[in-house]
């Protein structure tokens, strides 16, 4: 896969992707390795939060898409690990 859009139920700057299915993440996660570029699409109320299932740590993820409530502050933490953060 040249390009991979995970949707995940929480990411967090230090934690990575995250989401509440274990079979979910398992999936993800194989995807992800195959992927040349990772692109996470989580709203502003997913930024932050950490649910049970580790999809991938934040170094696998190469681009960030949110909505345009997310804070300057939080776009910031992601972007401090290289992550190219799109508000649209």
């Amino acid at each position: 896969m040249d390009k991979l859009f995970v949707s995940v139920s929480g990411i967090d700057a230090s934690r990575g992707a995250t989401t509440n299915e274990s079979d979910e993440a398992l999936t993800f996660r194989a995807m992800v390795k195959q992927a040349k570029q990772v692109i996470v699409v989580a709203d502003s109320g997913k930024l932050g939060v950490v649910t049970p299932s580790l999809i991938c740590p934040i170094e696998d993820v190469d681009v960030l898409v949110t909505d345009a409530g997310t804070s300057d502050d939080a776009a910031v933490e992601f972007t401090k690990s290289g992550i190219k953060v799109i508000r649209a």
